[in-house]
């Protein structure tokens, strides 16, 4: 991901703010946005597009089409607070994160998967509002997780993100297999299991993730 110095500046901005959650509102007939929070750089949506595709910014939807809420994940605070330079034992081309082997590929994968299942969640007509948010919530932290574990569990990692996305998919079709349902959560808690040892928090995630389904479908 090639980040312009207008999104660095940007997210520097957002980081020095101290703020969890960044509230972006879109007036009518315009190109910018308006960013409730003191800063000094005057970004358009594409510039938080680009940021959370980086993994640099979370995003939770709000209840109106024109406002956006964002966080600045871990992954954003260590690439200000390293001056978006790597760490030595990673490689770079350009101001793209790259790990050895796979591992980036992974990564790609792993939100490319976690994003396409978000928006599964916010086009469900079936879910609740706080139901959509809690899940979206939930997706967002099973994101920042993944992308950093070491690199030799990235296929443990991705099928985490699989096994979600086939939990969500699977629940939220328009008539549900209770039972289809219960072994995807069933996968996706043994998926997790398989991380307990390099990060216990994707198993939390993963049982509340489950849970919350659970309820839907009930």
């Amino acid at each position: 991901m090639n980040l312009t110095d207008n999104q660095k500046e940007l997210l520097r901005q957002l980081v020095a703010t101290g703020e969890e959650s960044i509230l972006v509102f879109k007036p009518a007939n315009t190109k910018g946005v308006t960013v409730m929070t003191r800063i000094t750089i005057k970004p358009q949506l594409s510039d938080f597009d680009e940021l959370v595709e980086a993994g640099f910014l979370g995003f939770r939807p709000t209840k109106k089409n024109n406002q956006w809420n964002y966080t600045v994940t871990n992954l954003g605070r260590d690439a200000v607070n390293n001056d978006f330079q790597l760490p030595q034992n990673t490689s770079t081309s350009g101001d793209t994160f790259t790990m050895s082997g796979n591992f980036q590929g992974a990564i790609i994968n792993i939100k490319s998967t976690l994003t396409n299942t978000t928006q599964t969640v916010n086009a469900t007509p079936t879910l609740e509002p706080d139901l959509k948010e809690e899940l979206t919530q939930l997706l967002e932290q099973l994101q920042e997780v993944l992308t950093q574990v070491p690199e030799d569990k990235g296929e443990d990692a991705e099928a985490v993100a699989q096994t979600a996305e086939a939990l969500i998919e699977s629940a939220t079709t328009e008539n549900p297999n209770k039972t289809m349902v219960k072994i995807s959560g069933k996968g996706l808690k043994q998926a997790a299991k398989n991380l307990a040892a390099v990060t216990p928090t994707v198993v939390t995630i993963a049982t509340q993730i489950v849970n919350a389904i659970t309820k839907f479908i009930n």
